[in-house]
């Protein structure tokens, strides 16, 4: 949504055509206290996890392989001296 957000949007209006006036760049309000656009964090919040912590998640996420694999996500995970790496979804062309 984030990187290609005319395609996502396109998308939504294809599988729900009632949302034909979706616009995904506004600025949002953020926690009641400012405005910001719809941004990735993913990367910077999972470098807030410990290894222990990404292990825990890999470990959920690998119990339901089928449906990541199913939506082309790969798992994040951080070995010792590794840096965390958001979940990703494959890149699909959306017509």
């Amino acid at each position: 949504m984030c990187a290609h957000p005319q395609r996502t949007a396109r998308a939504i209006e294809a599988a729900a055509p009632a949302l034909d006036d979706l616009e995904l760049r506004l600025r949002l309000p953020v926690k009641r206290r400012y405005r910001e656009m719809l941004a990735d964090m993913n990367a910077r919040q999972l470098a807030r996890l410990d290894g222990q912590d990404l292990e825990a998640l890999n470990r959920v996420f690998e119990a339901h392989r089928e449906i990541l694999d199913y939506f082309g996500y790969t798992t994040c995970c951080r070995r010792a001296g590794d840096e965390a790496q958001p979940p990703r979804r494959a890149d699909r062309h959306v017509a």
